[in-house]
């Protein structure tokens, strides 16, 4: 993905790039890895280790930004 505001490209594997598709609309983390669990073969507490570990990147470069929400 090309993010213009940056002059920078970022490369992403077909689950960053769900992911990213995903994330289009605000979401949950849970929310995030209950549509994943649907497509792709692998374990609940693996998806979230990945997907936050994700988040983290992409947020720590700044394309993304983290809401709070109360339960």
């Amino acid at each position: 993905m090309m993010v213009l505001e940056k002059s920078a490209y970022y490369s992403l594997d077909e689950i960053g790039a769900e992911i990213w598709r995903l994330i289009e609309i605000p979401m949950t983390v849970r929310q995030v890895c209950d549509r994943l669990l649907e497509t792709f073969e692998v374990a609940p507490e693996q998806c979230q280790t990945d997907v936050l570990k994700f988040l983290n990147e992409i947020h720590g470069q700044g394309l993304v930004q983290v809401i709070s929400v109360s339960a």
